[in-house]
């Protein structure tokens, strides 16, 4: 029962988490229409050619203060030195956090410049086709489970997209701009669901809060990189123009702050529902943006949505709804991987003060055999940064444990209820056992490598009720 409960509220939490992310993402691009709308930016003319490099300077602006940002909640949190071992250990997560700078970069970049032309709605909506795509991608790499609850609501979101597509590629709607944008809108879902994928396989080993400090921290070097050689360079490229424009005013400083910080709680819980309920969930339920930006658009801009637009909203808000599925809320791991405890013995391959501590805790179970959450929380309270954040130390390792488990990685071969002489009275307590999936990952990571084979490790006598 109490499993049942503990998997139900990790569930909820990942919903919870992409509704924000909805949220956000809504108040985000409306923010964004404010900034860009009838062919100015901050208050300056800009033609179609302009607004690509209008939408270069706020992506560039927003990815380096959504950076610092992400260091500054991090040094709140207390898991800057985890950032430092992701940011320079040289791991494969490092190498895809770059991938997915690269992705959702290029993606935020192209938004910006379809959000210039049409109508905040439009431009929000037509991405809202990539659950599809991150939900394909994630079931074929990392077998995650869909339900055919869950495709049927699939399906409902990408009739949504093809409501809004069509009527707009071949109506005059939004003039000659339209099949551009179109273009551009399928790139910017391609971007973004890729990303999605990606991210859900570094949180196996990394903290969703570092991943996204890192992927931000990624972005920003890569915008600074391409302005500096812009400005050096004779381009001809009106850049220095529109960054004195945003720097001499007061008012455009505040609006960018905001939507940064707008975008880095969005990224935030976007990334973290992916660990919660799954890619394809997670990227679901954030389709409700486009709803959202809807409502906000009559509020805040006075611009009411067409009727296709409306019926596509609907429609995909619709399909979210059958996504959630109650059902499925107990389900015990997110993928569908082989969860047979390993009886092989690795030993690390890594230094274990570079190991970021979602990694430290699974090597911990790896090469010791099967452990007890409390065991492993105990292990690693040395490496709590802040002593007057012990507590809240513990409580962050057993929430990695638990992502590990719905993740496939780690198998809990046996539980009980804390009598109050382990962490606190009345919660589950599980002992965790690597799992032939996990013990795959973590040697395709290079975190872990092959030992001599093991008879049988402590604690797998009660396999069967695993399996």
């Amino acid at each position: 029962m109490l499993r049942s409960r503990q998997n139900a509220v990790r569930y909820n939490w990942g919903f919870r988490f992409a509704l924000w992310c909805s949220i956000l993402w809504g108040t985000f691009f409306v923010a964004v229409g404010l900034l860009v709308r009838d062919d100015r930016f901050m208050g300056v003319a800009f033609s179609v050619r302009d607004s690509f490099h209008a939408a270069y300077v706020i992506e560039s602006i927003v990815a380096v203060l959504i950076a610092v940002m992400c260091l500054a909640w991090l040094g709140f949190t207390g898991k800057l030195l985890d950032y430092a071992k992701v940011m320079f250990g040289h791991h494969r997560e490092n190498h895809m956090l770059m991938l997915c700078a690269l992705f959702g970069g290029l993606a935020s970049y192209l938004s910006y410049v379809v959000g210039s032309w049409v109508d905040t709605t439009f431009a929000i909506g037509m991405v809202m086709f990539y659950p599809i795509l991150g939900g394909i991608v994630a079931h074929l790499w990392s077998h995650e489970r869909i339900s055919q609850r869950c495709i049927v609501g699939l399906v409902f979101i990408i009739s949504g997209c093809i409501v809004l597509y069509l009527p707009a590629v071949f109506g005059t709607e939004f003039g000659q701009r339209v099949l551009l944008s179109c273009t551009l809108g399928l790139l910017s879902g391609i971007g973004w669901g890729m990303e999605a994928v990606l991210a859900s396989r570094v949180m196996d080993f990394v903290d969703s809060e570092v991943s996204n400090a890192v992927r931000y921290a990624y972005e920003a070097i890569l915008w600074l990189v391409i302005t500096a050689i812009v400005l050096i360079a004779p381009t001809g490229v009106p850049l220095p123009a529109y960054y004195a424009e945003v720097f001499s005013s007061p008012t455009s400083l505040v609006f960018l702050f905001f939507i940064s910080l707008c975008f880095m709680l969005n990224a935030f819980s976007w990334y973290k529902s992916f660990t919660l309920c799954g890619v394809a969930k997670g990227l679901a339920l954030s389709d409700l943006s486009g709803i959202i930006s809807a409502l906000y658009g009559m509020l805040l801009i006075t611009a009411s949505p067409s009727w296709t637009e409306t019926l596509a909203c609907m429609i995909m808000g619709v399909g979210v709804f059958i996504v959630y599925d109650r059902e499925s809320r107990t389900a015990a791991t997110l993928r569908d991987v082989d969860m047979t405890p390993s009886v092989r013995r690795l030993r690390r391959s890594r230094s274990t003060e570079m190991l970021p501590n979602k990694v430290y805790a699974l090597v911990e179970i790896a090469e010791k055999g099967p452990l007890w959450d409390y065991d492993v929380v105990r292990a690693m309270e040395s490496r709590a940064v802040d002593p007057h954040r012990k507590a809240r130390f513990r409580r962050q390792i057993r929430v990695y444990l638990i992502e590990a488990s719905a993740a496939g990685l780690l198998a809990p071969i046996e539980e009980r209820v804390d009598d109050g002489s382990c962490i606190s009275q009345g919660l589950l307590l599980s002992r965790y056992a690597l799992t032939e999936y996990g013990c795959a990952r973590l040697q395709n990571m290079g975190f872990m490598a092959m030992a001599e084979e093991a008879a049988a490790q402590p604690g797998l006598d009660r396999m069967e009720k695993v399996v």
